[in-house]
């Protein structure tokens, strides 16, 4: 029998199991290995993330030293073409060397050129561009300057005040500039020294060929083509020397010296006839074209003495255009010619015909020949190969700008300029592939605002950020869907672009300033640069978009989108 007394419960109140000491602790204890867990599969999370993040890097890398690569084996092969031409100072013919899409390993390389009309056209053409095909500015005279397209007298008089040293010590508004700077008073090393002096702009001198690729793509807006810089060169010149280097004879030199020259081509009795009819006028020939009609020759005669010829004892002789290869816009340019006499010869002349100004001699007459013989040739011995190639699967994106100079007969480089910052320069891939096949993930560190997924078509997941700081989008292989970001707030909203709910399209392109474009678009700029995502954005790539447009995501921590196959 139990004896002990019942115990009141006021005296000794119910212990509950949930309140006893040895269970909180239990519980604590889950807590904390449950935040353990988390904060581990956190860890795992973002090791992996970042491991993706960097075989993307080794990726992107691998792909851009492909392309680098590519260039390097592209100018190697155009030195062994330049290095055997069919005639001393003409270029490699219309499809003796392979300029499109051309195979390098998993690599590829491409060759810009411009169209012959020396206008933009509406797609990328592709070839060598011969630089004396255009007007050399350490040459050109000022009226030579003024009929350039989009040049006035103010600013033929600021280049020719940039490249003379008397002229440029007088120049003091550069000193008014942040920062002040000194006019060079020295030729110009390259045509984007224009942007250096009093009066040029990106406008003037690229007009709407903002990637000059010398095509104005759908993305570019501004000043109808010609460009500028498409028109002018700094690196025509030739050897003042016969093709096997030995010494020319001067036209104005005595002429029995001019006699015993032109005998062995031509004859003597006809070399005497020949030079009497030259000594007939006293006035110095100023070029040897206006030789061919003072002297009576004929086109076959010319064409055997030609090379033979001079009127000057300098050693190179600089800034002649080729009448082969120059448009129709840079013959005008030249004294003595207009838009009719530089048709004609755009049309008489053969892009197979011999090196020779016999024929254009024929086309112009006496008077423009005189005039306009200072400055015309007929061969050419720079030639510059604006290379674009990628690496594997379209990646790795490059561009490079080399010139070449075979007037000593061995080509040598002589001036490189890196244009991978430029963008895309091949031009539209019209159309746009359907499925899935991508997904988009993305992160921002530092204040977000809420963004919210629509989706696309195929199917698919998003998730990005959008922060107070430019974004950049990075990608590792082309999309093949349209993909839509929508943000309930954002920062840095160019002026023009809707605040309303609706959509803004970023176009594959150049530049960076939507002001041109219509209300609610905006155009995504090159890798390396930024763009501001409005209230909603629609991101759309054309069909085979080469992903290489997409690859800023090595540079910019701060946003980070990765579009994967």
């Amino acid at each position: 029998m139990n004896t002990n007394p019942p115990i009141h419960p006021s005296i000794h109140p119910i212990i509950h199991p949930s309140t006893h000491p040895s269970a909180r602790r239990r519980g604590t204890a889950l807590i904390v290995v449950m935040w353990s867990l988390f904060a581990l599969v956190a860890m795992a999370l973002a090791f992996g993330h970042g491991q993706a993040v960097a075989y993307r890097e080794t990726d992107a890398r691998i792909a851009a030293a492909q392309a680098r690569m590519a260039i390097d084996g592209a100018a190697a092969y155009l030195e062994t073409a330049l290095a055997t031409p069919e005639a001393p100072g003409r270029l490699p013919a219309r499809g003796a060397v392979e300029v499109e899409d051309v195979p390098v390993g998993d690599a590829r390389f491409w060759i810009l050129g411009r169209a012959d009309t020396g206008l933009a056209s509406d797609r990328p053409v592709f070839g060598l561009v011969d630089e004396a095909s255009r007007i050399n500015l350490n040459t050109a005279t000022r009226t030579m300057l003024e009929a350039l397209p989009g040049m006035t007298p103010e600013l033929a008089a600021a280049v020719l005040e940039w490249r003379t040293p008397g002229l440029a010590a007088d120049a003091t508004a550069y000193l008014f500039r942040d920062p002040p700077y000194l006019a060079k008073g020295a030729p110009f090393e390259s045509v984007e020294e224009l942007m250096l002096v009093e009066g040029f702009d990106l406008e003037l001198l690229f007009g709407a060929d903002r990637n000059r690729n010398g095509a104005v793509d759908s993305w570019e807006s501004g000043m109808p083509p010609p460009a500028l810089a498409d028109l002018l060169t700094v690196v025509s010149y030739e050897r003042n020397a016969q093709a096997d280097g030995s010494a020319r004879v001067n036209l104005n030199a005595q002429a029995p010296m001019l006699v015993a020259a032109l005998a062995e081509p031509l004859g003597e009795a006809r070399a005497q006839a020949v030079v009497q009819a030259l000594r007939a006028d006293p006035a110095p020939l100023e070029s040897v074209l206006e030789a061919f009609h003072r002297g009576g020759f004929t086109a076959d005669e010319f064409t055997r003495v030609e090379d033979l010829l001079t009127v000057s004892d300098e050693p190179l002789v600089r800034g002649r255009v080729n009448v082969h290869t120059a448009s129709g816009i840079a013959l005008a340019v030249l004294p003595g010619l207009d838009t009719d006499l530089a048709s004609r010869l755009v049309a008489a002349r053969s892009a197979d015909g011999p090196p020779t100004l016999a024929w254009a001699a024929e086309v112009l007459g006496p008077e423009a020949s005189r005039r306009a013989g200072p400055h015309l040739t007929a061969r050419s011995f720079q030639v510059s190969a604006d290379i674009v190639a990628t690496g594997r699967e379209g990646r790795g994106y490059q561009r490079r700008r080399i010139i070449f100079d075979t007037a000593t007969g061995t080509p040598r480089r002589i001036y490189h300029q890196d244009l991978t910052a430029l963008g895309w320069a091949l031009g539209e891939r019209p159309g746009s592939v359907q499925g899935s096949g991508f997904r988009v993930q993305g992160a921002a560190r530092g204040q977000e605002s809420g963004v919210r997924s629509q989706g696309f078509r195929g199917g698919g997941r998003l998730a990005a950020g959008l922060h107070r700081f430019p974004h950049r989008i990075s990608a590792g292989s082309p999309p093949r869907s349209p993909l839509s970001v929508t943000a309930d707030r954002a920062w840095n909203e160019p002026a023009g672009w809707k605040r309303s709910h609706g959509s803004t399209s970023l176009h594959p392109g150049t530049g960076l300033a939507p002001s041109s474009r219509p209300a609610g678009t905006a155009r995504y700029g090159p890798p390396r640069s930024t763009f501001d995502i409005g209230h909603s954005a629609v991101l759309r790539f054309p069909r085979r978009e080469p992903a290489f447009l997409l690859t800023s995501y090595i540079v910019n921590r701060q946003f980070l989108v990765l579009i994967r196959p």
